[in-house]
């Protein structure tokens, strides 16, 4: 089956209402993130993949339209990046859970993940509500929440860290059939908890007496 690049359907139409009903400064917004999405076509056509993901990735920062996420995973695989297309394809489906696409998106993800696991690795992708907690796998900090990484089978121990939230310590196993993705909602930590104890003063000194 051919491969089509997402261009005008949804997402045309998505930046066309955006435009209709923003204020000035959301219209300029708007407006830049679809010359970035234009030019990021042009260059796919044009067989510049690399180019192109940054083109769509500038059009995602700008208005985060989920189609845009399935054009970088098709630049992705493209170039032959198969960690990068399976997350950016994971990515999509999660941004547009109900897409009319989502089996093909499916059979595409089931291929990037046979072609890790000839390799010996799979995928593990770390969420988290709010996003940006620090990620530490076996005790060694990798990066920050939204994050992926390849691994080799088998047991490991993640723990997440984000000032003002409780920490999460969490044991995983991955196969090396299918990647894993794991998703935590991160807990405040209440003003009680995060103030220091009080010091209990001293007891008084007992007073001499005279015998």
């Amino acid at each position: 089956m051919k491969r089509v690049l997402i261009t005008a359907g949804s997402l045309v139409v998505f930046f066309a209402l955006t435009v209709s009903v923003a204020h000035a400064q959301a219209d300029d917004t708007t407006a830049t993130a679809k010359k970035y999405f234009d030019s990021g076509k042009i260059l796919y056509k044009q067989a510049s993949y690399k180019e192109a993901i940054m083109e769509f990735q500038k059009a995602y920062s700008l208005v985060p339209h989920g189609a845009l996420l399935y054009n970088i995973a098709q630049c992705y695989e493209k170039i032959g990046d198969v960690p990068q297309a399976l997350r950016a394809y994971k990515e999509y489906l999660r941004a547009v859970p109900n897409a009319e696409d989502k089996d093909y998106v499916q059979v595409s993800i089931n291929n990037l993940e046979k072609r890790l696991r000839e390799k010996g690795v799979q995928q593990v992708r770390v969420y988290s509500n709010p996003p940006g907690a620090q990620v530490a796998i076996n005790g060694e900090l990798k990066g920050s929440t939204p994050f992926s990484i390849e691994v080799s089978p088998g047991k490991y121990f993640l723990s997440l860290t984000k000032k003002g939230f409780r920490p999460v310590e969490k044991d995983f196993q991955i196969t090396g059939d299918t990647s894993l993705e794991l998703d935590f909602a991160l807990n405040e930590v209440k003003l009680a908890e995060a103030l220091p104890a009080p010091v209990p003063a001293p007891s008084p000194a007992p007073k001499a007496t005279m015998s």
